[in-house]
């Protein structure tokens, strides 16, 4: 905070973003907690404009910003879309934290996920109604158009 009085930093905070989640569509959806719970995810394109909005715009500077895509959903919906965007059957695989502290001991991006395991048992969710009504959300992708964007090659 003391530094940004001196030079204003803008932050910009963001749910996970779907790639996590979906790779590798169209045969998974890969969920880190109980499917019934829903999470706030934001497609990559979106989070990219969003932070060119936010650095053009002088009075962003100094604020931080949470961004958000569309409604949350939950597991159980995110596959029943990707098998219609797909049309194919897509499992939902649901990933324990013993097998993600497994994964980790090999693929190092695993372990940073045992360490947001919580926001996946106990959801918490950004508010995004400061930059909705600065900014708008006309941009922002519904859950099938991101999908469909991804299935097809376009992140």
């Amino acid at each position: 905070m003391t530094a940004m009085l001196k030079h204003p930093i803008t932050i910009a905070r963001f749910p996970d973003f779907y790639g996590i989640s979906t790779d590798p569509l169209p045969r998974s959806v890969r969920w880190f907690g109980p499917p019934r719970l829903a999470h706030q995810f934001i497609h990559i394109p979106d989070a990219a404009h969003a932070v060119r909005l936010l650095a053009e715009d002088e009075q962003s500077a100094g604020k931080v910003w949470h961004v958000t895509g569309a409604e949350p959903i939950t597991g159980y919906q995110l596959r029943d879309i990707a098998r219609e965007v797909t049309g194919r059957a897509v499992r939902l695989t649901v990933m324990s934290p013993g097998l993600i502290r497994l994964m980790g001991l090999g693929f190092a991006p695993a372990r940073g996920l045992v360490e947001t395991q919580y926001l996946w048992r106990s959801p918490m969710w950004l508010d995004a109604t400061k930059f909705a009504t600065r900014f708008g959300t006309q941009f922002i992708h519904t859950h099938r158009e991101a999908l469909q964007a991804i299935v097809n090659g376009r992140l």
